[in-house]
């Protein structure tokens, strides 16, 4: 029997609550990284498999959760940084394990994510670590990192 996970966080709008639902059959307990609310009650989770590829699945209000989608297979990706507005834009956030951060953006009401969006490349020598992300109200998306194994003199 496969693990489902209960969302707890609900979606809240003025006028009605979202009673607690499933994650669709598959998606691991224990993997699941991020699930974010647009301000209408929408829900998006993102999460990396047991294959290390990052996924995501849409709760709309009222409705269920849609089947597991593949966004991407970056190279040795811990867990992602998910970010949304209140209006739907979102925004997903990893680190590789070959030094560089990618980013991924899907417009509200839009069905697929677009084009991988290379952030920022490790120099030579060095390793970088998220640190946060945030998306603002227009859609706009700011990333955090640090670099580590460089000598500055």
């Amino acid at each position: 029997m496969q693990d489902r996970l209960i969302v707890f966080e609900l979606c809240l709008r003025r006028d009605a609550v979202e009673a607690p639902q499933a994650l669709p059959p598959g998606v691991e307990l224990a993997l699941v990284d991020e699930i974010g609310c647009a301000g209408a009650g929408a829900a998006t989770a993102v999460w990396v498999d047991s294959a290390r590829n990052i996924m995501t699945a849409d709760l709309p209000l009222g409705g269920a959760w849609s089947s597991p989608t593949l966004l991407a297979t970056p190279p040795g990706a811990p867990a992602p940084l998910f970010v949304m507005d209140s209006h739907g834009d979102a925004g997903v956030v990893v680190a590789t394990s070959d030094g560089d951060i990618l980013a991924y953006r899907r417009v509200a009401g839009a069905v697929s994510w677009g084009p991988e969006e290379v952030i920022a490349v490790a120099p030579s020598g060095s390793h970088l670590v998220l640190s946060g992300a945030a998306m603002g109200e227009a859609g706009d998306f700011a990333v955090t990192w640090q670099t580590y194994g460089v000598r500055c003199s």
